[in-house]
């Protein structure tokens, strides 16, 4: 498995690494604190109580674009999906120049 080491703020040591179905209960928290964090500022129908599905989820990572982010401890604190390939979802937005790649970003610091 490969890991990247990404340095954040001083001191903190984060590694970047491919997720695997083994995260998934982690992922689902994260997925879970950032609906919560959007919700209370503003941005309660983005993803609104289920989003994003865990079928998804479960594709992105059989497919190798769902990565995590480890801290020191080696805890999950981020979740995010890089894609390679165009996302249908994205193919229709008509404010703006449009989005053809997808990267979603769940954080959750605890």
């Amino acid at each position: 498995m490969v890991k990247y080491d990404v340095k954040g703020k001083a001191g903190d040591g984060l590694v970047v690494r491919r997720a695997v179905e083994g995260d998934l209960p982690r992922m689902t928290e994260v997925f879970e604190a950032a609906r919560r964090y959007m919700a209370a500022n503003g941005n309660p129908t983005q993803w609104g109580s289920s989003s994003p599905d865990i079928k998804l989820v479960v594709n992105d990572i059989s497919r190798g674009d769902s990565y995590v982010i480890e801290d020191e401890k080696g805890r999950i604190i981020a979740t995010f999906a890089l894609m390679t390939m165009p996302d249908h979802h994205y193919t229709f937005i008509t404010d703006g120049p449009g989005w053809i790649y997808m990267i979603s970003l769940s954080i959750l610091r605890i």
